[in-house]
């Protein structure tokens, strides 16, 4: 087996990383692949990188002979909120580019990661547990993230129906684990402080939550991935990942102060007024198609997560 990863932010790194160690050949490529070197020369990692840019279908067709790779992970994103005409390049036209390279060069199987943000209101609703039935209408995405999140999986699986591309999307939550976009920055943020023995400060809307969240580590969405390249037959073309459990944010600090530091002090001077997730999730995210189909649950619970995110901020 080949693989290929596009990307190599905090996900595609723990990729390739894993990837690796199991002895499978691996390629990756970044619009500026640098700093994901240096990151995998830290951890003793040497691969092959290119530069090029999911928007520029020649380069990615150009990379993709060049590697001529078994399996390609998506793991490029962009979440310029305030830029939505640069996140649709990177995140429908990008994975399109990859799709029409991977049909040219015959790949086993395409894995995208894709988000819960596709579900909008929806996720909110007790009506659906984070998991929309077969063949029932998904409500439009709230976000315009969420709504190019949804139009690359449509495309995705239109280019399964059409052109014979085997296609799997992987909806993630919020991941953590060192480099977070999203509300797993808040986690981050608190082991930071604890590991440091400093005040966690909340600065941003993105370091909080209201109620309750459900939450991926980094090692296990990087895992599922790979996951989803191997298995067998797939027959669902989109599907959750996450650990299955919601916890509020004061659940959380209550964990790192029990698991790292009992004195961390979390100081919401001058914080927002309500953090970018102001609605409760109404249960944590069904997993049971990944559990089927992919053959592979989450090895990391919250505990066990916090703790290795801490141990490895001490080797940094």
């Amino acid at each position: 087996m080949k693989f290929l990863v596009a990307g190599l932010g905090m996900l595609g790194i723990n990729v390739v990383t894993q990837l690796h160690r199991d002895g499978h050949e691996v390629e990756g490529f970044d619009i500026d692949p640098r700093p994901g070197d240096v990151k995998l020369s830290r951890l003793g990692i040497s691969i092959r990188t290119h530069a090029s840019d999911v928007t520029d279908f020649v380069q990615v067709a150009t990379t993709m002979n060049l590697v001529r790779p078994d399996y390609l992970i998506n793991t490029s994103v962009s979440r310029a909120t305030d830029r939505p005409a640069l996140m649709t390049r990177i995140n429908v036209m990008g994975l399109v580019n990859l799709l029409e390279a991977a049909a040219i060069f015959n790949l086993s199987r395409v894995v995208h990661a894709s988000s819960t943000t596709v579900y909008g209101a929806a996720k909110r609703d007790p009506k659906y547990q984070g998991q929309i039935s077969q063949g029932e209408l998904m409500s439009f995405a709230d976000t315009f993230y969420g709504a190019t999140k949804q139009a690359a999986e449509g495309i995705g699986h239109n280019y399964t129906q059409h052109c014979g591309v085997d296609f799997v999307a992987i909806r993630f939550c919020h991941i953590f684990g060192g480099g977070s976009t999203s509300t797993g920055m808040a986690i981050e943020n608190l082991v930071k402080a604890a590991v440091e023995n400093r005040p966690a400060k909340i600065e941003n809307r993105r370091a909080f939550w209201e109620d309750r969240e459900d939450f991926v580590y980094v090692k296990d969405a990087a895992g599922s991935l790979i996951a989803a390249c191997k298995a067998p037959q797939i027959t669902h073309r989109a599907m959750n990942f996450s650990m299955g459990v919601h916890y509020t944010f004061d659940e959380i600090i209550g964990l790192v102060r029990k698991l790292i530091n009992p004195d961390l002090v979390v100081s919401r001077d001058g914080a927002p007024d309500a953090p970018f997730l102001r609605t409760p999730l109404a249960a944590p995210y069904d997993t049971h198609l990944a559990r089927q189909e992919l053959g592979f649950t989450p090895k990391f619970t919250m505990e066990s997560a916090i703790l290795d995110f801490a141990n490895t901020i001490r080797a940094a």
